[in-house]
């Protein structure tokens, strides 16, 4: 979700079931620790396209793990922990992989540098990741150095493995449902 989307942590703490609709999710809120507030920045709050193959996999997740309130929701069931994701999950597969966790923000650096890698606007990737200013988006957040060949690589080595993977996992799901 973060990679494709280019939200915050604490925007995704703060989703809710309704914030999603129909390929859209429309950030309100942000939770940091336990403290609900509102998004950054002046464009912070607003509506975040949602790529069909991660609709897909959402709409999935929202059949099956059927969460009350939180989009994301920890065992309790108020909004995740995504540090706990972090050492539970993520650090786990990186380990052995030379491949340095950077945080949660690095996915917003890495869709912005992705996008713009893609020939999109820059003024567009403000508009995805909701900056108030273009320039921070430039600035900030778009990588403009040639991407070394081993990154590249391993960028489409991963897409490669999470799609054949999610794709394969939700075929052999839907077709255990039948």
């Amino acid at each position: 979700m973060a990679g494709f989307t280019g939200l915050r942590r604490g925007e995704l703490r703060g989703l809710e079931i309704g914030d999603y609709k129909a390929g859209v999710l429309t950030v309100q809120r942000s939770i940091w620790r336990k403290s609900v507030g509102e998004p950054k920045g002046k464009r912070g709050k607003g509506a975040v396209p949602v790529i069909p193959w991660l609709e897909k996999i959402l709409e999935f997740y929202l059949l099956t793990m059927k969460p009350h309130r939180y989009l994301f929701e920890g065992l309790l069931g108020g909004p995740i922990n995504l540090e706990h994701i972090v050492g539970s999950t993520i650090a786990p597969a990186l380990k052995g992989q030379q491949v340095r966790w950077r945080g949660w923000h690095a996915f917003r650096r890495g869709l912005a540098t992705n996008l713009h890698q893609l020939g999109v606007a820059d003024i567009v990737i403000q508009a995805v990741l909701r900056h108030s200013n273009v320039a921070v988006t430039r600035d900030a957040y778009i990588i403009r150095d040639a991407v070394d060949p081993q990154s590249l690589a391993a960028m489409e080595a991963l897409e490669k493995r999470l799609c054949n993977y999610n794709a394969t996992e939700v075929a052999g799901r839907e077709d255990q449902s039948s």
